[in-house]
């Protein structure tokens, strides 16, 4: 489907291409929790690496069950890899 940009918030270096770009998924036992929450660490991981961190959203049970939240986190990774390019080096 279209990348869908609400679906995460991007901190620190975006054009710098040969800055890491990390991927942090929040925890949560996928029933609980949002990317709002996890704001400070996406910008501190992006400030202290000199990096660009992307945290991602992603349906949460009881809206969507294991198979969809899986296909979020899917749809976002390509959607960041579309954004920042394939060659740039993901950490998740």
């Amino acid at each position: 489907g279209p990348c869908e940009p609400h679906k995460f918030d991007i901190y620190g270096v975006e054009k710098d291409s040969n800055a890491p770009l990390i991927l942090f998924i929040h925890g949560g036992a996928w029933g609980s929790g949002t990317k709002f929450i996890y704001r400070l660490v996406g910008k501190r991981l992006a400030d202290r690496l000199g990096c660009t961190c992307c945290v991602l959203g992603y349906r949460v049970f009881p809206h969507a069950a294991i198979p969809q939240q899986i296909e979020d986190v899917h749809r976002a990774i390509h959607c960041i890899r579309e954004r920042f390019g394939k060659e740039r080096r993901l950490l998740l």
